[in-house]
């Protein structure tokens, strides 16, 4: 096989498991739509999709609205957790004295649910926003600045003793050698911890909130109204699903020259598949 027949015969591949990554939700569409519209699951335990759609035309435009206060929170969240969890990642790795100072503290704190301190978030910022961007911030910084931490650490060490050697100092190795290495590195736990900051807004609005989805959900359980809560459900799916997206769109933006990039032939993905 020549090497453009081996190019269509990859592409075609490629072709068919796009296609099957389509076909793969539509079937459970379709699979819901059997069970509940045919009357095999009662309504009560699995809404139907007709049930879903009545529900958000009952709440209106005002779903516009929850969904865009969940949104704001979540996204200056992740926003504010990456940047810090980050940043404090790198100067642990780079400080030996900041490792110091912060390793026990980091490890102590880490296995600790951020959600057994909402009781004090209300004391403290009562039902303000405040309060639920800075839990996100809290749980979604833990994660990245321990991934980052350890991202950093499994750098060669050769690129450094290479760059002490061309007469790099300390802080030159940090701007160009250590962040630019870690960052491919990081992108697993960049998106396990957007979910998590989802998961945590969602549960701060559980607590305490006058807007979001999160809310709706926690009034619509008291009267057992089921379609609401699958709405909700289901529009929280869609928003983790796009933050995951950019996630990784700007990831694979910010690190073009990285050799793990999805379209390269060479990538360890194409050569399982293959």
């Amino acid at each position: 096989m020549d090497y453009r027949q081996s190019l269509r015969s990859s592409k075609s591949t490629k072709a068919q498991y796009r296609l099957i990554s389509w076909l793969s939700p539509l079937i459970l569409i379709i699979l819901w739509i059997v069970l509940t519209e045919g009357g095999i699951v009662k309504e009560l335990y699995l809404p139907s999709p007709t049930s879903v759609l009545s529900a958000a035309g009952d709440i209106g435009w005002n779903l516009v609205g929850h969904t865009l206060s969940t949104l704001t929170r979540t996204m200056l969240g992740l926003g504010l957790g990456g940047i810090l969890g980050f940043s404090w990642g790198i100067l642990m790795a780079h400080s030996s004295l900041i490792y110091a100072i912060s390793n026990n503290i980091v490890e102590a704190w880490r296995p600790v649910p951020p959600v057994a301190l909402i009781p004090f978030f209300l004391l403290w910022f009562g039902f303000s926003n405040l309060g639920k961007i800075v839990l996100v911030t809290l749980g979604v910084g833990l994660v990245v600045l321990v991934d980052t931490y350890e991202s950093a650490r499994s750098i060669h060490p050769n690129l450094l003793r290479a760059a002490y050697c061309l007469g790099a100092k300390k802080s030159e190795t940090l701007i160009n050698i250590l962040v630019p290495a870690t960052l491919p590195k990081i992108i697993g736990g960049l998106r396990v911890a957007a979910a998590i900051g989802i998961g945590l807004e969602v549960v701060s609005e559980f607590m305490g909130a006058q807007n979001g989805l999160g809310y709706l959900i926690n009034v619509s359980k008291v009267t057992f109204r089921t379609p609401t809560i699958l709405l909700c459900t289901i529009i929280l799916g869609i928003i983790s699903w796009q933050i995951d997206y950019v996630i990784r769109a700007v990831m694979k933006r910010l690190t073009f020259w990285a050799e793990y990039r999805q379209d390269s032939s060479n990538s360890t993905e194409n050569i399982i598949q293959s």
